[in-house]
C-alpha cells in the first residue's frame, strides 16, 4: 500500500496524458467485483480521479486457482473509456513476511506485475481495442474477423475470431506471423524510442487463449516494448 500502488499511479500518470475530469467519478453500480462501494462514494463521488480502481484480497478458492493480480471493469464514460474497476490480489503470492514487510526485490516485481494488469484496464487489453479511435477523425478504427492460432498446453488451437483493425499481422524472417499494435499515435512512439524509423508498430506478446472463453487473446507487448 504505500509503495507499490503510488509506483503504479506515477507510472501510468506520467506515460498517459488524457482529458482531465470536470465532475466527481460516482459509481452507477453498488459492487464493483466483490467489493461493496460505500454509500460516500455512490452519494458523493470520488474527487480529483481520472480512474477509480478498487483493490480487494481473493477468496482462498479463486486464490488456488489463480493466484495472479486479476482487474475487472465495473464502469466506462460515454467514450468507452474504462473509469471503475476492481483490482483482486492474492496474499500469499505477495510473499509477505511475518512482520508484514516484503523484500524490495519482491516490492519491484510487484510494482511491475501490477501495472501491467492496471495498463490492461487502461487500454491494452483485446476487448478494448475496438472502443479505440483515430485522433484525426474521431471514429472508431473497426474490426475484421481472422483465424488465428494459439498454443493451449501441448496442442495448438486455430480460431476464427474479430480482431480490431489496430491490430496487424506481421511476418518475421522465419516465416513465422507475429501481431501489432498500429496507429500514427504508436508508429510515432515507437519510432523515436528505439529511433528506427522503419517500425510500424509495438509488438504484441504471442496470443494465448483467454482463461474463461479460451479464445486466442492478447495480453501483453512483447517484453522489447
Amino acid at each position: 500500500e504505500k509503495y507499490v500502488f503510488p509506483a503504479v499511479a506515477k507510472m501510468w500518470g506520467e506515460a498517459l496524458k488524457i482529458r482531465p475530469l470536470q465532475q466527481n467519478i460516482v459509481p452507477h453500480v453498488s459492487t464493483c467485483g466483490t467489493t461493496s462501494i460505500s454509500e460516500d462514494h455512490l452519494t458523493n463521488g470520488v474527487a480529483d480521479a481520472d480512474v477509480l480502481i478498487y483493490v480487494e484480497l481473493g477468496d482462498e478458492s479463486t486464490c488456488e486457482l489463480n493466484p495472479m493480480p486479476k482487474i475487472h471493469i465495473c464502469h466506462f464514460d460515454q467514450d468507452m473509456r474504462p473509469l471503475i474497476g476492481s483490482l483482486t490480489l492474492c496474499l500469499d503470492e505477495l510473499f509477505v513476511q511475518e512482520d508484514d514487510e516484503v523484500h524490495e526485490k519482491e516490492t519491484q516485481k510487484h510494482i511491475a506485475q501490477i501495472s501491467q494488469v492496471v495498463g490492461r484496464f487502461l487500454g491494452l487489453s483485446p476487448s478494448l481495442f475496438n472502443f479505440f479511435r483515430n485522433a484525426e477523425t474521431g471514429k472508431l478504427w473497426g474490426k475484421r474477423k481472422v483465424e488465428i492460432s494459439c498454443d493451449d498446453d501441448d496442442t495448438t488451437q486455430t480460431q476464427s475470431i474479430m480482431l480490431s483493425n489496430l491490430v496487424k499481422m506481421k511476418i518475421d524472417d522465419s516465416n513465422v506471423p507475429y501481431y501489432e499494435i498500429s496507429s500514427p499515435s504508436v508508429k510515432r512512439i515507437v519510432r523515436n524510442h528505439f529511433d528506427c524509423q522503419t517500425l510500424d508498430g509495438a509488438r504484441l506478446s504471442d496470443p494465448l487463449p483467454h482463461p474463461d472463453n479460451k479464445e486466442c487473446s492478447f495480453f501483453n507487448l512483447d517484453l522489447r516494448y
